[in-house]
């Protein structure tokens, strides 16, 4: 009935539209009505053309319904994944304010190990530089001794005979004390400061490590929403082509690259990356998936709100 029919110029669907309502308005005779016949005649030899603009109106319409439904599978997928962007984005926060706490840690410890190390040097200067501190290496009982007979020797007259018992007291007591537990004295005050100085090294190098990685952080996004933060840039890139890899379905068609800044193309780690595609020869375009150095600032600076 259609055949190969063109669909319906306007002005025909209005002619058709008049034909109807001429045909509902004029006087219909008692008799065989020719005028109406004429009408329903005409539009008959005209509807191939009229059913086939409504057929490609059908056609349109369904087209329109499934571009709909697909946008909006596409939106709701693109919710989804923005939710989990910012769920990554959430945890690296998060793993970079423990990284700070972790230096800030590192830091109190480095204080507290050098405050140390302070002390026990200064007790090993005052050890050797006391006439009395080979004395601390007495036993209680031992001690006890010591400062009874001191204080009977100091009672002796006259007074040049009390400092004479007070000096060989002195000399008795401390010939009784091993030289080895002399030497295990400050072999052990000495092996403590060493262990202290080793401690307070690595704690340096803990706290260099840590404000190293917080200098500057890579974000990779796409479309402005934020897929994750890493420490290296090479890790962000390799999120953004994975993510690009995925899309088409692991093509071996498909050829990746990044453009950097044009002002630090010398120095790619310091400026924003831009990954391109390629899936047909001389044929490139923008993936809007983006690699972009933050700078992660170790404390407030004041001046730099203003």
């Amino acid at each position: 009935m259609i055949g190969d029919a063109k669909p319906a110029a306007p002005s025909l669907l209005v002619s058709c539209g008049q034909s109807v309502k001429n045909r509902l308005e004029h006087d219909h005779p008692t008799w065989e009505d020719l005028y109406c016949l004429n009408l329903t005649s005409y539009m008959g030899e005209r509807m191939g053309p009229v059913l086939r603009r409504l057929l490609d109106a059908e056609a349109r319409a369904e087209r329109y319904r499934t571009a709909w439904k697909l946008t909006r599978t596409r939106a709701i997928s693109t919710g989804g994944a923005a939710d989990r962007y910012a769920a990554r984005a959430r945890a690296a926060q998060e793993a970079l304010q423990h990284m700070l706490f972790a230096v800030i840690a590192g830091q109190l410890a480095l204080h507290e190990a050098n405050r140390e190390r302070q002390e026990l040097r200064a007790r090993a200067a005052e050890l050797e530089a006391s006439p009395l501190g080979w004395a601390r290496l007495l036993d209680a009982k031992s001690l006890d001794n010591f400062m009874i007979a001191l204080g009977m020797a100091a009672d002796t007259d006259p007074a040049d005979g009390a400092l004479s018992q007070v000096e060989e007291m002195i000399r008795s007591f401390r010939a009784a004390v091993s030289p080895a537990a002399v030497q295990e004295r400050a072999r052990t005050l000495h092996d403590h400061i060493v262990a202290r100085d080793a401690e307070i090294e690595r704690l340096k190098a803990q706290v260099a490590e840590l404000e190293a990685a917080q200098g500057a952080v890579y974000r990779a996004s796409h479309d402005s929403i934020v897929m994750g933060l890493y420490r290296t840039a090479a890790e962000a890139r390799k999120h953004c082509e994975s993510e690009v890899r995925r899309e088409h379905n692991e093509s071996p068609n498909l050829s990746l690259w990044w453009r950097e800044d044009e002002d630090t193309v010398d120095r790619p780690e310091d400026g924003a990356q831009e990954l391109i595609e390629s899936t047909a020869p001389h044929y490139s375009r923008p993936t809007g998936y983006l690699v972009t150095p933050l700078e992660v600032a170790s404390e407030y600076d004041d001046g730099a709100d203003e």
